[in-house]
């Protein structure tokens, strides 16, 4: 499957990743790559999910700002960053806890493009 292969592009050009996956924007699971449990992957990115959308309800309905497109978690034991792919699709990349968001992130961003014409 075509997902998974940009998955498992941007999980093992990043040493600190440990699962990524695509969830629609109910959280169900689309594709997943992960060196950890799946289902810890699958509840982390649709909870994600779920985030990402309440953010876009706060944001647009709210206060007239434009739709969240990244939002990142960070905790004790991972952290967590989540790109809209489009409207119904997120990505989201499990990090080990402490890692460098900055070049993750850069890394998400170089595979949106593929994976929005995957869609």
């Amino acid at each position: 499957m075509p997902f998974k292969e940009v998955l498992d592009e941007l999980v093992s050009s990043i040493p600190e990743a440990i699962g990524a996956i695509i969830v629609d924007n109910e959280g169900e699971n689309v594709q997943l790559v992960s060196k950890i449990n799946d289902y810890e992957v699958k509840i982390i990115g649709a909870y994600q999910a779920i985030q990402l959308e309440s953010l876009k309800a706060a944001l647009v309905d709210s206060l007239n700002c434009s739709d969240a497109q990244t939002f990142i978690t960070r905790a004790e034991e991972m952290d967590v960053i989540s790109m809209r792919i489009d409207p119904e699709y997120t990505v989201s990349l499990v990090l080990s806890s402490g890692s460098l968001i900055g070049p993750a992130e850069f890394m998400m961003k170089r595979k949106l493009p593929k994976l929005k014409e995957l869609m």
